[in-house]
């Protein structure tokens, strides 16, 4: 299942309910200019609130910021983009952004 779209993995939602609350996902994008495409959006804050998140951290990009604001979900990224488009790779694997390691 490398490499498919959020929808296609299942796993992913097993894998960020077994981390303890509250939660915060932590997310790499590893295209070679990160932030093209925006993971983060309304929708995915408000499944990632009904897992128990209270927020997401990611050196990609956020969109549809002020449709997330009213949910209460506490995204940090390093840009916005206009655009949809996201992979999941891997997970519980370290990851790098803003220069830390996580």
């Amino acid at each position: 299942m490398i490499g498919r779209g959020f929808v296609e993995r299942q796993d992913w939602l097993q894998y960020v309910m077994s981390m303890p609350e509250p939660r915060v996902a932590v997310l790499e994008d590893i295209d070679g200019n990160p932030g093209n495409g925006a993971f983060w959006d309304e929708a995915h804050a408000r499944v990632h609130l009904r897992l128990g998140c209270v927020g997401a951290v990611t050196n990609g990009a956020l969109r549809d910021v002020e449709k997330m604001r009213p949910t209460g979900f506490h995204p940090y990224a390093g840009r916005i983009s206009a655009e949809g488009y996201a992979h999941i790779i891997d997970m519980g694997q370290p990851v790098e952004g803003g220069g830390l390691d996580v």
